[in-house]
C-alpha cells in the first residue's frame, strides 16, 4: 500500500487471526461472497450499493473499483479515485503518480500473512486521500458518521472468512 498511497488523511485497519495456512486462505479471500452476512448486505442496502455479487471481483465489475496490484498468497489490492463517482484506472503506475486530477483516492488492501505452518493473519486496510481542502471537509464529515459501519463491515467480512477457511480441512 505505501507504494500507492504512501500519504493519506484517513485510513481504516482490521486484523484477523485465522488457523489455516495462507495458502488455504488466499484462494477464499478471492472468490469469498461476503453478501451472506445479513449486516453488511444491510449496510450496502441502505447506501444503495450492489448487494449481488458482492465479491472482491463483484466490487470491482459493479463499483468501479480497479485491481490495482496482487500478490498470490500475500495480498490483494483494489482502488478507485474520482471527484463524486468512482472512475476507471487506466493502471496502477498512473493511479500511484496523479495527484491532481481526482478530489479523492481510495485504496483497499487484504494482506495475509504466514504465522505458523498452520495459522496466518489477515490484515484490511483502507486509505483514503483527498487532494482538495473542500473534499477532504466533506469527507471528514461523512467518515464521521460512516466509520463505525465501515469497520463492521471490514470485522464481518474477516470473520466470514475465518469462518470459512476454519471450516477447511488441511
Amino acid at each position: 500500500m505505501d507504494k500507492y498511497l504512501p500519504d493519506y488523511d484517513f485510513n481504516e485497519v482490521h486484523t484477523i487471526i485465522i488457523k489455516q495456512p495462507v495458502e488455504k486462505v488466499y484462494p477464499l479471500l478471492k472468490s469469498q461472497d461476503f453478501s451472506s452476512e445479513k449486516i453488511i448486505k444491510a449496510l450496502f442496502k441502505i447506501r444503495g450499493l450492489p448487494v449481488s455479487n458482492f465479491t472482491l471481483s463483484g466490487l470491482v465489475e459493479q463499483m468501479n473499483f480497479t485491481w490495482l496490484a496482487e500478490q498470490e498468497n500475500k495480498e490483494l489490492l483494489i482502488a478507485y479515485w474520482g471527484n463524486v463517482k468512482p472512475e476507471f484506472i487506466v493502471n496502477a503506475e498512473t493511479f500511484r503518480q496523479d495527484k491532481s486530477t481526482y478530489n479523492r483516492k481510495i485504496i483497499w488492501n487484504f494482506l495475509l500473512e504466514s504465522l505458523t505452518n498452520t495459522s496466518c493473519r489477515v490484515t484490511t486496510e483502507t486509505r483514503i486521500k483527498h487532494y482538495t481542502a473542500k473534499a477532504k471537509i466533506i469527507f471528514s464529515i461523512y467518515w464521521f458518521f460512516i466509520r463505525p459501519f465501515s469497520g463492521l463491515i471490514r470485522i464481518l467480512m474477516l470473520q466470514n472468512l475465518k469462518r470459512r477457511a476454519e471450516g477447511i480441512k488441511v
